[in-house]
């Protein structure tokens, strides 16, 4: 019983970790795609 709770514990800690490593690796993904200019150039008109 005790392992099994541990191994839960685990399995919960690793999954959040992994869904939030998804989520940040998103956003960048999203950020890149929105800095990006008509031509696939760096957009500099905002810089």
């Amino acid at each position: 019983m005790d392992r099994k709770i541990k191994w839960l514990i685990v399995v919960t800690i690793g999954s959040i970790f992994a869904l939030g490593l998804i989520f940040i690796l998103k956003e960048r993904h999203l950020d890149r795609g929105r800095t990006l200019g008509i031509n696939g150039l760096p957009d500099t008109t905002e810089h």
